[in-house]
Formats: C-alpha cells, structure tokens, sequence
C-alpha cells in the first residue's frame, strides 16, 4: 500500500490521503467473475482504465481488461518463461534486474497514461495475481493505494469453462492442468494480498446477491462510494443475468472430481471460509499448507503430466497415422470402385448398342420373310 495516512470522509468512508490514489484492484484466475465484479463496481462509481479490451466469444458482456497492461503482462510472462495458462512456479529473480526495472516503469507509465485522472479506479488482469509482488511495487512508486478484491469461483465451474475454450489452451492441457491453473492462481493471490486491505468475495455471492456483495465490499474495503442509486441498481440487475453462470457445480463436486485433487478442493473450502470470515486463521494456514505442498511436489507433478501428455500425443498421432492409412486404402478402394463402374457403364453402353443392333436384324430378317411370302407364293418362313 502507498505510504501516507487515510482520512474519514464525511460518510465514514476510508480516503486515501491527498496526492494518493485508490486502485480496487480484482485478483483471481481466469473465467472466476473478475469480468463481473470490475463492472458492477464500474456501475457503483469506480473509473475504468481508457483502454479496455472489448467484448469476446465467451465474455459477451465484457472482459473490462486495460489491454495495454494485459499486453504487458503477457510480454512479460513471456520473457520469465511462462505464460497465462502455465500452472508451474516462476522466479523474478532469474530475470536481469534490467528487465525487471523496465517492467516496472512501463506499468507505472501506463497507469498514469490510462488511469492518471481518476482518484477512485478499478483494475482487473487475472495475470496480475501472479505479478502482484512487482505490481505493488509499482502502486507503491506511483502513490497508488491498493484494495483488493480476491474473486474465487468453485474449480469445477471454471475447468469445464475453460474446456469450452480449448483452443486457447496450451496443447495438450488436459482438466488437471486446468485444475492446477485455478489453485496457482488463488494461492499466489492470496499469500501475496495477504497484509493488504481486502475483501473476498465469490461469483456465486455476485450472482446471487450483488447488493449484499456489493455492500460487503464497500465496507470491508472502505470505498468512498454512495450506496447505488436505482439507475446504477437497475443497470447492474441488467448486467448480471442468472445465466452468466453456465457451468453450476457444488462444493462436494469438488471433493468427489478425480481431476480436482485435495489441495483443489481443500484451497476452495478454506476461501469460501475466508469470504466468510476474512481473518479466519484455520483457513489461512490451510493454505499456506496448500500452498507449501504445492510448492514442493510441483516440479514432480509438471514431469509425470508433461511425460503423460508426451504419451497421449504419440498415441493420437499413431492413430492418426492409422487412420490415415485406412482412409488412403479406403480412397483407393473408392477410386478402384469407380473405375469398375466406369468400366460396368461402358459394358453395360456396348451391350445396349448391340442389343439395338439384334433388335434391327430382327426386324430386317421378318420384314425380308414377309416379302419372300409375297413375292413367292406357297414360300414358307425358314425355322429357326
């Protein structure tokens, strides 16, 4: 958080002191909510970044993502050897100090260029839950006040989302690198949000109960916001339509999916604890366990997943290869088959000409019989 003291406003809301300004900044993984919950806070008053990413296959509504910073993250990512689909660990400190510094003033020029007017903004990239050790450095230079909102959603609901969008994905990812994905995201989230100001806060709550979530947020973040006026309340109940969620599961799904493991399902147990009661201690050392086990067994796991992914693709490019055999006999029997019929019509043309042929002798041979008969009386028609 920038340094500096926070005054009261008349409304009992939490300022950030003069020359500071707020960032509600939404963290969590991909296809949780953050869409949602960056609008509906857009709605209540915050300013959104200048340049946003518009509207997509699958986020109709929205993704409300400053595309500049999302490129720059995603450039970034690149150059430590990751990217927004990999589940694995990454360390800044294997990146030159130069590269590291150039990230930084570039973030913090493009805060200023997208965001340098607002006193009161929203800021939302899945990335930066990854990022957000750099990404606090920067709010902390820039005199940026951060409040953060740690969006979660049930696994289940966001691996069979992500299915829908495979094409995306890594190839080869399967719904355990889904999987692993949401669990990297919450947990670097959190552990790095931990001493912030922050509320969370699921997608099933927004869903359900935007007033009661929005409520909560304001209050557990102390947003200098007026409750929302009924034009605001009106566009929000519009924005956020009971079928944005597609994908509905429970929290024993979680439990009982083979893909979702124990760490998956103990990490959602202890964040809907945590949206619950936000300094909840069982839950946090839940998954600072999580979170330590992850750690360590993580190299391990990316091997056997990256050698079963190695097998599979062997396997489907043998199959591959069977079936393009048979389709290359198939063609060549299909092409054998219309020769033959070529062949058959030909034949079938001759036996038809032939048979007009017969068919004219037969006529010529009784038409000669038929004049033998007139001109030689008592004649007699040969036998056949």
């Amino acid at each position: 958080m920038a340094d500096g003291k926070d005054t009261l406003d008349e409304t009992g809301s939490l300022k950030p002191a003069a020359g500071i300004k707020m960032c509600v900044l939404i963290i969590g993984m991909h296809r949780s909510g953050t869409s949602a919950l960056t609008r509906v806070l857009n709605l209540l008053g915050a300013d959104l970044p200048k340049d946003l990413i518009g509207s997509g296959p699958g986020n109709e509504s929205g993704h409300w993502e400053p595309k500049r910073i999302v490129l720059l993250n995603d450039d970034f990512l690149s150059d430590l050897g990751s990217s927004w689909d990999d589940w694995s660990a990454f360390d800044f400190a294997k990146l030159a100090p130069e590269r590291i510094a150039e990230y930084k003033s570039r973030l913090g020029q493009l805060l200023r260029e997208d965001c340098g007017s607002s006193s009161l903004f929203v800021l939302k990239d899945p990335r930066i839950s990854r990022l957000l050790p750099l990404v606090r450095e920067v709010a902390q230079a820039e005199n940026i006040d951060l409040r953060v909102a740690l969006v979660f959603r049930n696994p289940i609901e966001v691996v069979d989302s992500l299915e829908k969008r495979k094409e995306s994905w890594a190839a080869g990812y399967t719904r355990v690198d889904a999987a692993l994905l949401w669990l990297r995201h919450v947990l670097d989230a959190e552990a790095a949000s931990r001493d912030l100001t922050r509320v969370t806060v699921s997608y099933d709550s927004l869903l359900s109960d935007w007033r009661s979530c929005a409520a909560k947020l304001v209050d557990g973040l102390r947003l200098p916001l007026p409750p929302p006026s009924p034009e605001a309340a009106a566009n929000i109940g519009a924005f956020l339509l009971p079928s944005q969620q597609h994908h509905q599961r429970t929290a024993d799904d979680v439990r009982l999916d083979p893909s979702m493991m124990p760490w998956v399902a103990d990490a959602y147990e202890a964040l809907r604890t945590l949206e619950a009661e936000p300094q909840a201690v069982a839950a946090l050392r839940i998954l600072d366990r999580v979170k330590s086990e992850f750690e360590a067994v993580s190299p391990v796991t990316k091997l056997i997943l990256g050698q079963a992914r190695a097998h599979h693709k062997r396997e489907a490019e043998a199959l591959s290869a069977a079936l393009a055999s048979r389709e290359a006999d198939a063609n060549a029997l299909r092409e054998r088959t219309a020769a033959l019929e070529a062949e058959a019509n030909v034949l079938r043309e001759r036996a038809a000409t032939l048979e007009t042929k017969l068919g004219r002798r037969d006529r010529f041979a009784k038409w000669g019989r038929r004049m033998a008969r007139k001109l030689i009386p008592g004649a007699s028609s040969p036998r056949n």
